[in-house]
């Protein structure tokens, strides 16, 4: 079982996951890379 601590990292590092995808797709459809932007929300 997870500690509190081992969770919180698990949950920062997929929040921050997030937020670097979105930044990546909003990069890429500055470009006009639709299928690439949509992607990246995929993720």
């Amino acid at each position: 079982m997870l500690s509190n601590e081992e969770k919180k990292a698990i949950i920062n590092y997929r929040v921050q996951k997030a937020y670097d995808n979105l930044n990546e797709a909003k990069e890429v459809a500055k470009l006009s890379f639709w299928n690439l932007a949509g992607n990246r929300f995929l993720k």
